[in-house]
């Protein structure tokens, strides 16, 4: 595909006394110059490299027709007290940043919904890690696991292990796969096939005849876990505007507590 023409000039250098070669250049010996790289990473990139930067993301990436906007949040990025003094936006692009800062709760319906689906991911995590603990004492004469079979001791070991295997394999191979399976399948797919396991497993413990049959489950289940607990608040920051990022990505821990409470109330009725 042929490279769109950018319409977007740049701004004059800005004057630093150590220009960087890329973001990731950190300079860790001045503490106060550590902190302003962190508050806003991109305030030493010299501008030219900035848009050498934004063309190659857009050229690996297939977004060549989006070249002029990226290059235009890529400089509202790194001047974000310019938005009136820019010439590169027009007044209705100004006028839509400045009222992102004004009317913080003032978004498209597809960001609410996109927070709801990841409260639902939340809320479904947290009935996974209650419902089970809550049936223990009735599936365990069920499936072996009582004391009069085991013995008081074997049956807490096993009992506690078959409980905890989802945390296992969060630890032990969960947590690990998020990196590569969020760079194979983006952070959509991640969440899609998570969720796909978590459903699945929930279903396979729902009909196992056995202890190590449902040890085998919540340890699948733990791999869904693993990666969904990683991917979805991540998700949910990178889609929220600055102003409301804290609330809605902290909305994982309030349903994931919403759908262990709901798990709890079922079984203490």
């Amino acid at each position: 595909m042929a490279e769109k023409p950018s319409t977007v000039e740049t701004l004059p250098r800005s004057d630093s006394s150590q220009e960087k070669n890329s973001v990731l250049d950190v300079d860790a010996t001045n503490r106060d110059k550590l902190n302003a790289v962190f508050e806003n990473p991109l305030a030493g990139v010299p501008d030219e490299q900035l848009m050498k930067d934004v063309e190659k993301f857009c050229n690996e990436n297939d977004m060549t027709d989006d070249i002029d906007d990226m290059k235009k949040g890529a400089l509202l990025s790194k001047y974000p007290y310019r938005v009136h003094t820019a010439d590169y936006l027009s007044e209705a692009e100004k006028e839509a940043v400045v009222r992102e800062k004004t009317h913080k709760w003032d978004h498209p319906f597809m960001l609410y919904w996109l927070c709801c689906m990841c409260s639902l991911a939340a809320a479904t995590q947290g009935m996974d890690e209650t419902a089970n603990n809550g049936a223990l004492p009735f599936y365990k004469p069920i499936l072996g696991l009582d004391k009069d079979t085991l013995g008081q001791t074997k049956s807490d070991n096993l009992s506690g292990l078959v409980v905890s295997a989802p945390y296992l394999a969060c630890a032990v191979l969960g947590c690990w796969l998020t990196e590569p399976l969020n760079r194979v399948f983006g952070r959509r797919g991640t969440i899609f096939i998570s969720c796909f396991v978590a459903a699945v497993t929930s279903i396979w413990e729902g009909v196992v005849q056995s202890w190590p049959n449902l040890f085998v489950a919540r340890f699948c289940l733990g791999l869904g876990i693993g990666a969904k607990s990683a991917t979805v608040p991540i998700y949910a920051a990178e889609c929220a505007p600055a102003p409301i990022r804290g609330a809605l990505v902290m909305q994982w821990q309030v349903w994931t507590a919403f759908g262990i409470m709901v798990c709890t109330l079922e079984i203490i009725k």
